[in-house]
């Protein structure tokens, strides 16, 4: 590893959310750490007392091989099976889950970067094979020269690794951004990737069919949507109020007609008419801004094969997995 990928990599880590608890050295900080662990004992005991209307609860993962789920996307080939990828500072895996929930196996990615692996695209081409988008696209400190996107052949049941079919090398017109949203867009043969942190949010575009390997590719912003605030804010850490209507991942329709977003807080979802394009879809409110369980730290998103419904999960150990139904 070299000196700046070191650097990279641990100033991720340092601001990352923490999956255990840190010590204080408040006065209150012990009844607080109590009261922080019945809740989250509570939370792993099942759903929370009530969901908005169109939610399903469906359990949580508790498996070794995803302790930190962090990207979620349905096969488009073999019914009922999602993918699943880990955040930094895991091994580099595929996991094939159903949504029961339960792990089925979990493959090695390798040869593979893995600096921040955030989100995870599948789709299924013209000839009918399933691929799949590894996105290393975690830049937190905007400090990452390029951040790469590990395309690949869907493995097939029973297969034990994978390895990518190429690796796109991306770098933003506009300088670094952080990303945890990225999406495939068939029928526009690109790759859409939306950054976080900054505002408003851009949209990105890198073509899908770049031959990859060492060459830099340069990802367009085509469009900038606003940040959507809840109303009212939810009371959150000063520190990370600024973060909750910013996209934590994404997943665009079979058609590519329909995208669906994730915050911290809501589901939001843009549709394109005939002959449109992004920019001018996005310049509407969305058409659906739907309040999330109050549960927290969502940062994965799927919708299923036949794009009506979705799956959400949260990030952190024990991942609950929801089901949503737009109305």
């Amino acid at each position: 590893m070299d000196l700046r990928r070191f650097l990279i990599f641990n100033m991720h880590l340092a601001h990352k959310p923490q999956v255990r608890p840190r010590r204080w050295n408040h006065p209150g900080a012990g009844l607080l750490a109590i009261l922080l662990a019945a809740l989250a004992g509570a939370a792993r005991g099942g759903p929370p007392p009530a969901l908005p209307a169109g939610f399903e609860y469906r359990g949580f993962i508790r498996d070794a091989r995803l302790p930190e789920l962090s990207g979620l996307a349905a096969s488009p080939t073999q019914p009922g099976v999602f993918w699943a990828l880990n955040d930094s500072g895991n091994a580099p895996l595929l996991v094939r889950l159903t949504l029961d929930p339960a792990v089925i196996d979990a493959l090695p990615l390798s040869p593979a970067s893995h600096l921040d692996w955030e989100d995870l695209a599948a789709w299924q081409e013209p000839d009918g094979r399933g691929w799949l988008a590894v996105a290393d696209v975690g830049d937190n400190f905007a400090l990452r020269p390029h951040v790469l996107v590990h395309l690949l052949p869907e493995p097939a049941p029973g297969q034990t690794q994978a390895s990518p079919a190429r690796t796109l090398r991306l770098r933003y017109e506009d300088g670094p951004r952080d990303c945890e949203a990225v999406a495939v867009d068939v029928s526009g043969r690109r790759l859409l990737l939306l950054d976080k942190r900054r505002t408003p949010i851009g949209l990105y575009e890198a073509p899908l069919d770049a031959a990859g390997g060492e060459a830099v590719l340069t990802a367009r912003r085509i469009a900038s949507l606003p940040v959507h605030w809840p109303e009212p804010l939810p009371l959150v850490s000063p520190l990370s109020a600024h973060q909750r209507g910013q996209i934590t991942a994404a997943d665009l329709s079979a058609d590519g007609r329909t995208l669906v977003l994730l915050t911290y807080t809501h589901l939001l979802r843009y549709q394109r008419g005939e002959g449109e394009d992004w920019p001018a879809a996005l310049a509407r409110p969305p058409g659906l801004y739907q309040r999330l369980p109050r549960y927290g730290g969502f940062e994965s998103l799927a919708l299923d094969r036949d794009g009506r419904r979705l799956w959400l999960g949260t990030e952190g150990e024990w991942a609950h997995l929801f089901g949503y139904v737009p109305p």
